[in-house]
């Protein structure tokens, strides 16, 4: 996440200081302003009770879901510990 507030704050320096400059930025910084909202709300949905709730009670479904294999499963529950902590 700081990389992503770093170059933000790098571009629009690059920005601020022509026009010109300001075109060739444009897209990248509306791509990490959206990168930077997107890590806000996966963050945000962790840390929500009611979906962490809802993700539980939907364990059991994915786990029983034909072609999940037990090797992936692992992986994303790996993961999901891994972000959550």
């Amino acid at each position: 996440m700081e990389i992503y507030k770093s170059m933000d704050a790098a571009l629009k320096n690059f920005s601020s200081q022509s026009e010109e400059n300001a075109r060739i930025a444009k897209e990248d910084i509306f791509g990490i302003e959206n990168n930077i909202k997107r890590f806000i709300g996966y963050q945000e949905g962790l840390h929500d009770k009611q979906t962490m709730d809802l993700k539980a009670a939907d364990e059991p479904r994915f786990r029983s879901t034909p072609g999940v294999s037990r090797k992936r499963y692992e992986r994303f529950t790996a993961l999901m510990r891994w972000l959550t902590n």
